[in-house]
């Protein structure tokens, strides 16, 4: 705007200075006139020459000034449209900014109840999962020594049973009333019925099933 100004004001300057050295030419031939007494018809229509000039010249200026004006004002006017437009611009960028801003800290805050809400859940269930443990491990334990009770319980049950056959076999072999034949017969019997060569198992079986037959 300043050098649109400048170069309108350079202009009405040259146009301004056309004009006075044409006034200064005019008023130069008027004073020739005037000192020439045979030249006084002349010297009217000179005047009446500078009265229509001066007005013509006043017409200009005036009409030039008002388009250098209109020139102003146009440009002042764009100008101003240029800096509303800039300003509001700069505003819709500000609003766009706060409203990214106000989102991403919405995003944030979410992701932070989220985070604990996640973390919350996850140890709860792993609470519940050791609770869980917990009790099978407390079940299992039962269980186990359930089993070795039962165990303990049919391994005294299986020594007493041992030892009654023992015991009878003992009684069987030290009675006097039987002949020595037949208790020779017996023993060797009771020696095959024992099972002397059997394995620990079958052992325990044969012995089992003597004790339920006697």
């Amino acid at each position: 705007m300043t050098r649109i100004q400048s170069q309108l004001n350079s202009s009405l300057e040259v146009a301004t200075k056309k004009f006075k050295e044409e006034v200064d030419h005019i008023k130069q031939e008027v004073m020739s006139a005037n000192n020439n007494p045979n030249n006084l018809t002349t010297s009217i229509h000179i005047d009446k020459f500078k009265m229509e000039h001066d007005l013509k010249c006043n017409k200009s200026q005036r009409e030039l000034e008002e388009r250098i004006n209109s020139k102003l004002s146009d440009i002042e006017n764009r100008h101003n449209n240029a800096i509303s437009q800039l300003k509001m611009q700069i505003e819709n960028s500000f609003n766009l900014q706060n409203d990214l801003i106000t989102k991403m800290n919405e995003e944030q805050r979410w992701m932070e109840e989220e985070a604990i809400r996640m973390r919350v859940e996850h140890e709860a269930r792993i609470k519940q999962e050791m609770l869980q443990l917990e009790d099978r491990m407390r079940k299992e334990r039962d269980e186990a020594v359930q089993r070795a009770i039962r165990i303990e319980s049919q391994f005294r049950s299986l020594a007493q049973n041992l030892q009654k056959a023992v015991d009878q076999h003992s009684l069987e072999t030290n009675t006097f009333s039987t002949p020595p034949t037949n208790q020779r017969r017996d023993i060797r019997l009771n020696e095959s019925e024992l099972g002397l060569n059997m394995s620990g198992h079958d052992l325990i079986q044969a012995l089992l099933q003597r004790s339920n037959h006697q």
